[in-house]
This record gives structure tokens, C-alpha cells and sequence, in this order.
């Protein structure tokens, strides 16, 4: 059995036996890096496993490049829209490196389910699989938790550093991300400072970011930049006495 029929059915808690049989009636496909199986506007209706490569859905909001999920090894993918509404794709899913899929069209794949009870078995717990993995990713979007989810995504999948623009990987993670070496680090190693921004908001959000002043202010009157406050100046009683002393002057 090939490596990612078996990542499939532990990430899926399914029968391996049912993932070779739904493996076999999949068609190989290959794609260069940047290639996609449906962009943003198109539609596609199939179902896919990766079987090699890193994928990523994305989609474009007012100009902004926002980053949904990644897809490795093992792991399946498909436009949502066109599977469920056959609907034109709200995303686009793109290969980040050179890539491979397995693929089967909804109307084969929905047969194969209706093949048995334990087939339509099969296609349930895929499908429960996928919706728990959505509602876990929209439970874990908190600014304060940013470092923690980090780090669960580099020990989940730690070769997105490899084929992943840290600006993907920081949309993902709804964080501002600023690509530093460690220390210790040699130059060729690669590594991730992450700076919680608490003014972020992600760009789905139905308004714009504002400025951190919330103070209230008269007409006219202007707010002092919020990143460099002036610092203030305490005289102490020894310290009036020392100028005392010495005969400054203020």
C-alpha cells in the first residue's frame, strides 16, 4: 500500500481496504507548481486525494490574498461550491510546489457509494471528517492563541515551510508574520518570528481596521501617535534637592 493510502485512512479513521477500492477507481493526475484544479469563478465538481505535494486554498477579497486551508499528503480536496451546488468555486485551489492528485468525477463517486451500506458508510464518515476539521479550524482563529496555533500547524505539517510564501501561512493563521533567522540558526535554515498585531483584522471582516485611540476628543483637538508615546518626566524630592545644592535652575 502507497504512503498516502495509508495517511488517508488514519487522518479519516477509514477501512484501508475501502481506501484502496475508492483509490482504484481514481484517475492520476499530475500538476506543476502554481498549477490549479479550480481557480476563483470557475467551477469543478470533482473529488481529490493528494497523493504528492502541498495544495492551498485561497481566494482574492478586495485585493487581499486570503489563505482558507492546506491540503498535504493524504489529505482529500474539492471545490465545496461545486460539489455540493454545482456552483462556480468561491476559492482557488493551487499547487504550491509540483504536484499530484488522484481525482473522480461526483457522479462516479457518488456510485461507488451506492454500492453498499458499508460504501455509503464510507462516504459519511469522509464527509463528517471534513466537516469537523472545518469547524475545528474556525474554533482556533483567536489572536491570543497565534503562537500556540503556529506551532500545532509546523508539528501537523512541517514541510509547508518549504513550499509555502510565509504570507499564505500568515493569512492562515490571521496573524502579521516576519520572516527572522533564529539563534543558532545557520543561513541556509529557515524561521518564523510571529508578531500578534491586536489591531488585525482579518480581511473578511465586514469592516476596515481602525486606529487603537479610543479616547474621546474635542473638534480640532488630534490624537498623539499610539506607537511612540512621550516619555514622562517625575522629579523626585532628592532630586530637587541635589539642583538646590548646586545651584541649577529650572
Amino acid at each position: 500500500m502507497e504512503a498516502f493510502i495509508e495517511k488517508f485512512s488514519r487522518k479519516y479513521n477509514l477501512p484501508a481496504a475501502d481506501c484502496l477500492r475508492l483509490i482504484g477507481l481514481m484517475e492520476r493526475r499530475v500538476f506543476r507548481k502554481g498549477e490549479c484544479v479550480v481557480r476563483q469563478g470557475e467551477r469543478n465538481s470533482d473529488f481529490y486525494v493528494v497523493s504528492r505535494g502541498i495544495w492551498l486554498g485561497h481566494y482574492l477579497d478586495d485585493g487581499a490574498d486570503v489563505s482558507v486551508w492546506f491540503a498535504g499528503e493524504g489529505e482529500a480536496l474539492f471545490s465545496t461550491w461545486g460539489y455540493v451546488g454545482n456552483e462556480v468555486s468561491k476559492i482557488s485551489i493551487e499547487a504550491m510546489c509540483d504536484a499530484e492528485l488522484y481525482g473522480i468525477s461526483k457522479a462516479d463517486l457518488e456510485a461507488f457509494f451506492a454500492r453498499s451500506a458499508g460504501a455509503a458508510n464510507f462516504g459519511r464518515r469522509l464527509f463528517e471528517e471534513q466537516f469537523l476539521a472545518l469547524e475545528n479550524w474556525m474554533l482556533s482563529g483567536g489572536a491570543p492563541r497565534a503562537e500556540e496555533r503556529y506551532r500545532t500547524l509546523m508539528e501537523e505539517s512541517p514541510e509547508l515551510l518549504q513550499y509555502v510564501p510565509l504570507k499564505h501561512i500568515a493569512s492562515y493563521l490571521r496573524i502579521t508574520a516576519v520572516a527572522e533567522p533564529h539563534p543558532g540558526q545557520t543561513g541556509e535554515e529557515k524561521g518564523l518570528t510571529i508578531t500578534v498585531n491586536p489591531f488585525f483584522r482579518h480581511p473578511t471582516a465586514a469592516t476596515r481596521p481602525r486606529g487603537p485611540c479610543t479616547t474621546p476628543r474635542t473638534r480640532g483637538a488630534r490624537c498623539a501617535p499610539p506607537c511612540s508615546p512621550r516619555p514622562v518626566r517625575r522629579r523626585t524630592s532628592a532630586g530637587r534637592r541635589a539642583r538646590r545644592c548646586s545651584g541649577s535652575r529650572r
